[in-house]
């Protein structure tokens, strides 16, 4: 599984969140709207819907155990939600959690958080580097004004019904690594864990591998041996949080050539030949795909399949990235969940 649109950065420094702005404690504001909109398009996102943009961590006012924590962003502009009622320039914590219908909350600061350490808003995704088993892991982190230092640490699964989580050493991975985070470092964090170099990784193929993120105070090891809930009878104290994702070998298709010099057909050039077939269809973009030195276009071929044959025959999937000389399949992925 290719992570279709993320850009992939590496942190020097565990103590600094991925974009190094502040992230603040908000709760939701009293009086203050609430807005549904659209299923958001993760191929083509909204503007505001962007790292940079997150402020910080919210919770409903019904969570008083704060068990489900929202990431706070900011609008620039104005928005509008899915009945066209205009959404002000302000801070809002979003709701996903039903995917088709996400929700914007306003909210307000109300000064230090200074309960445990809690992790929220877990992704996870295949990188979309070619030849790449990396897994991108993104969460944020809320930690207690005079509860002191957080260890944080990476966990896999295969699938859901894996009885144990294994642990993920710093060995596989780059930028925010486990360890020590600073009573003052809330923030957003990134990781890369390089799973094609693990040893119970290496050759998993699954549409339902999880990651976990745990956090307990103190500057040691939680000592959780991966079986049960995090903080119940298996390990010690702290808080978690959970993605799924899918992770495959490579890419699932080699790049096809799809212009033969020798038997051009009416076309003057591969550049030619895409470009009149996709034009001609009224094709668009759905995406981007990166193949480590360059980024190209994916198409959406669901009810195109005529269209897709005539660049290469044999083909089967809906998701293609074509650049000047071949048509790769890819797989799109959500950066959510």
């Amino acid at each position: 599984m290719k992570k279709i649109l993320l850009l992939i950065s590496t942190l020097g420094l565990f103590a600094s969140s991925i974009y190094g702005q502040t992230f603040d404690y908000y709760v939701y504001e009293d009086g203050g709207s609430t807005h549904t909109l659209a299923q958001i398009n993760y191929d083509a996102p909204p503007t505001w819907l962007d790292a940079a943009n997150i402020r910080g961590a919210a919770f409903s006012p019904f969570d008083t155990n704060f068990t489900n924590g929202y990431l706070v962003y900011e609008l620039i502009n104005e928005e509008l939600d899915v009945d066209n009622m205009p959404v002000s320039a302000g801070k809002y914590a979003l709701n996903l959690e039903v995917p088709s219908a996400p929700e914007l909350t306003s909210v307000i600061t109300d000064g230090a958080y200074q309960g445990a350490p809690r992790v929220i808003a877990v992704t996870a995704g295949q990188s979309n580097i070619v030849d790449s088993r990396d897994v991108v892991i993104e969460y944020g982190l809320l930690l207690g004004q005079g509860k002191g230092d957080a260890y944080v640490e990476y966990w896999f699964k295969a699938n859901p019904g894996a009885s144990k989580w294994e642990n993920i050493d710093n060995a596989n991975v780059l930028g925010t690594k486990e360890g020590i985070v600073l009573e003052s470092a809330s923030g957003y964090y990134q990781s890369v864990w390089e799973a094609g170099e693990s040893s119970f990784a290496n050759n998993i193929n699954t549409s339902n591998a999880q990651i976990r993120v745990t956090a307990k105070l103190g500057n040691t090891e939680s000592n959780w041996n991966g079986e049960g809930e995090f903080g119940g009878s298996g390990g010690s104290g702290g808080a978690a949080g959970t993605a799924i994702f899918e992770i495959f070998d490579v890419n699932d298709m080699v790049g096809v050539a799809y212009w033969d010099p020798a038997n051009p057909g009416s076309y003057t050039s591969s550049t030619d030949k895409r470009d009149t077939i996709l034009s001609n269809a009224g094709l668009v973009s759905a995406g981007t795909y990166d193949d480590g030195m360059y980024v190209y276009p994916v198409f959406d071929f669901q009810g195109y399949e005529g269209i897709r044959d005539q660049f290469a025959p044999g083909l089967t999937g809906r998701y293609y990235s074509i650049n000047d000389t071949n048509i790769v399949q890819v797989k799109p992925q959500a950066n959510g969940g």
